[in-house]
């Protein structure tokens, strides 16, 4: 019994071990790596596990008054079989040695064929997939991620130290400065997140270009507007006093005559 505890302590204090590595850029990475693709796998290992089990309960009754046991006996058995058959182990000594003729055998045939079809080929190569959209997000943020894993280091290991006594004789000015932290990922994934990247800046630089340009022309049409305005007022104007002139002329002759 101690001995068992024993070996779970090691390992547990070696996974340990993976909690300090996050101090290092070169391996931050990889750790906030395994970390995002544990928590995307857990729907997936739901689906695993229902097929692993569905699939080892269907040997389990197939094996029944069979004396071979090809599975083991005990359901565990079957489900370690099942587990084997998920990673490609395939014990197929029954298959050749046993009567092929047989309906059992034919049943046994029929589930070792869906079992490695569904989870072998589809459950697997989803695995591959889900793993690869979870390198690809953390390679987009890679520098993001690694500051933030120093970050959340020093939060966690905050209360070991007193501040205030550490830093009693000590007086600072801190001044934080925004930085603009981009990706500086490497490979496929890194190029396009920045294609994307620069694609986007040029974007947003052409519509705030158009948009300034379009409210220059703007102000400049009202004031040509205010203009014409201004001057139209002014020939109205004159032709009023040329008019009133006119009117007076008439007037005196009139009264001339």
């Amino acid at each position: 019994m101690m001995r068992a505890i024993t070996s779970l302590c090691v390992i547990i204090l070696w996974i340990k071990f993976f909690y300090f590595l996050r101090i290092f850029d070169q391996t931050a990475t990889l750790i906030r790596m395994i970390v995002e693709i544990v928590n995307d796998m857990k729907n997936f290992l739901i689906v695993l596990i229902v097929a692993i089990i569905g699939f080892s309960q269907g040997y389990y009754v197939l094996q029944q008054g069979d004396p071979n046991n090809f599975a083991g006996p005990g359901v565990m058995n079957s489900i370690i079989y099942s587990y084997n058959l998920a990673l490609g182990e395939f014990g197929l000594d029954y298959f050749s040695d046993g009567d092929t003729g047989t309906l059992d055998a034919f049943i046994c045939w029929f589930i070792f064929i869906i079992a490695t079809m569904f989870v072998v080929i589809v459950l697997l190569n989803l695995l591959i997939a889900i793993m690869g959209d979870s390198f690809s997000r953390v390679m987009e943020n890679i520098t993001n991620l690694s500051v933030r894993e120093k970050v959340m280091m020093i939060a966690e290991n905050e209360a070991l130290f007193n501040r205030h006594e550490i830093f009693q004789q000590s007086r600072y000015l801190i001044i934080f400065k925004e930085k603009n932290l981009e990706s500086t990922a490497g490979g496929a994934e890194g190029q396009i997140a920045s294609l994307k990247r620069i694609i986007l800046d040029n974007i947003n630089q052409v519509k705030t270009n158009i948009e300034t340009k379009i409210n220059e022309n703007q102000k400049d049409l009202k004031k040509v507007l205010s203009t014409n305005d201004e001057k139209s007022k002014l020939q109205i104007g004159k032709i009023s006093e040329e008019l009133v002139a006119v009117k007076k002329e008439i007037d005196i002759s009139m009264a001339a005559t």
